[in-house]
């Protein structure tokens, strides 16, 4: 069976998947693969395996557009399982944004404001609680693992985070959030304004987290830029959200930093397994050619690692900031909470 693309789509799925159509990007994922594609403009493709994932990110689209978020729109769809057209399965097109990704210091105000309006009108959508869209991995809070990984805190810097961890179970988790606010991720039109791209870690789960994450990123490495970013999102965000910044935004800023950590642990690993590999393949390969661009990936790798290390040394040593101006100050605003952790690293 097949079910051609409505009236109300743009575009013919079929189209975007002809064999002369210019393929720019690819990638695949454990449940999906994604395209971008140009054919009469350009495109992001995604194949579903399950028709429902697909139309979950339709209905998702469309309540992300209705909180008045600026998004990729859908611009067509199919689904075919069976006859001539099976080897479309289910594949969902939305639009390509154009724009730059936002910078860093640099970032104007008029973008950061713009990212802020966005995020608060995400943060509305609400779904069940700590439930990922389109992931296996459900998202999970970052305190055991930092624990883990940090055996040399003090008892009360331990007692600190296992308390921050109770505090989040009267803390709601059913907000929409992007989960992958990187630059490449947040593009900036001609005219300042921000739209989020990327939806493939899309969660539910606690706002603040996210808003901490922002206010961490290079965007707001500027006090000025941080100010800028959490009166724009309180003014903008349901009333419910801004109570909860007010109550546990200490909380959300040391989740914010150790899940940053976290992630840069892992990728700093992963990217070690898969460099000793490539090693492994570049000496026992026979042919000199091959030899050749397998050590270049490997030397590309280590620039990556040390990358990795240093984020994660720096992400981390926030997170043990924050903990001990906690403990120092209980009462600490979020935004001095910040300041003083990043001062801290830089007279380290």
């Amino acid at each position: 069976m097949s079910d051609n693309a409505p009236t109300t789509y743009v575009v013919d799925i079929r189209d975007l998947l002809s064999p002369d159509v210019r393929i720019v990007h690819s990638t695949r994922r454990p449940y999906f693969e994604k395209r971008i594609v140009e054919h009469n403009g350009t495109y992001v493709l995604y194949r579903f395996h399950d028709r429902e994932q697909m139309e979950l990110l339709e209905r998702t689209i469309d309540r992300i557009a209705g909180s008045g978020a600026r998004v990729q729109a859908v611009q067509g769809r199919i689904s075919t399982t069976s006859g001539d057209d099976k080897r479309f399965g289910n594949w969902i097109a939305l639009a390509y944004l154009p724009g730059e990704k936002i910078g860093g210091r640099s970032a104007s105000p008029a973008s950061v404001i713009s990212l802020a309006d966005n995020l608060a009108r995400l943060h509305s959508v609400e779904g069940p609680a700590y439930h990922a869209l389109f992931q296996s991995a459900e998202p999970r809070l970052p305190h055991q693992d930092f624990l883990k990984d940090n055996g040399d805190l003090p008892p009360e810097a331990q007692r600190w985070i296992e308390e921050s961890a109770a505090r989040f179970e009267i803390i709601s988790a059913t907000q929409l959030t992007h989960g992958d606010l990187y630059a490449s991720n947040i593009l900036v039109g001609e005219d300042q304004s921000v739209a989020l791209i990327d939806y493939e870690l899309l969660a539910h789960e606690p706002f603040g987290i996210e808003l901490a994450i922002a206010l961490l990123r290079p965007f707001c490495l500027s006090e000025k830029n941080r100010k800028l970013l959490l009166r724009t999102y309180l003014r903008t965000c349901p009333v419910e959200l801004r109570r909860s910044w007010k109550r546990h935004g200490r909380d959300f800023v040391f989740a914010a930093a150790a899940r940053l950590a976290l992630s840069r642990t892992r990728r700093f690993r992963n990217l070690r397994i898969q460099n000793f590999i490539v090693g492994a393949k570049s000496r026992l390969s026979p042919s000199a050619k091959t030899r050749s661009a397998l050590h270049e990936t490997y030397r590309k790798n280590v620039a990556l690692i040390e990358s990795a290390r240093n984020r994660e040394i720096y992400f981390r040593h926030i997170a043990r900031a924050v903990v001990r101006l906690c403990l120092e100050r209980p009462d600490i605003e979020p935004l001095q909470l910040i300041k003083e952790s990043l001062i801290s690293l830089r007279n380290k």
